[in-house]
């Protein structure tokens, strides 16, 4: 957690942090009123890649009878190494939420490359 939240912020359990979650979107929309799931899963920080990855297929950690939606947050990241149930097979609308700056990749592991991408 050291390496991942800014200005020392660490949580004890998931649950901790699913309030802070919570509470932060309450802040930002006024209410935060809407009812929906946070899954956890089992996971590792990849100091190369500077990324969280999964350990296994995170499809098991959802609950089979809510399959309507699932927005992932970093897609790319759950689905590196997934060998898992296909995630469009599994909820019906699949929705992926991508923070990552990858020109900000490119600058600092491919300087030479920025120009390719047109930034």
């Amino acid at each position: 957690q050291e390496l991942l939240f800014p200005n020392g912020i660490a949580y004890e359990s998931p649950a901790a942090q699913e309030v802070a979650m919570r509470e932060w979107l309450a802040e930002r929309d006024g209410t935060c009123s809407a009812h929906f799931d946070i899954c956890w899963y089992p996971a590792r920080y990849d100091m190369l890649r500077g990324s969280i990855l999964p350990l296994g297929d995170t499809t098991r950690w959802t609950n089979p009878e809510l399959a309507d939606l699932c927005v992932l947050e970093e897609p790319e990241h759950l689905n590196w190494y997934h060998g898992g149930r296909n995630w469009r097979r599994r909820f019906k609308l699949v929705v992926g939420v991508v923070h990552t700056n990858y020109i900000s990749y490119a600058t600092l592991y491919q300087p030479e490359n920025v120009f390719i991408v047109g930034w």
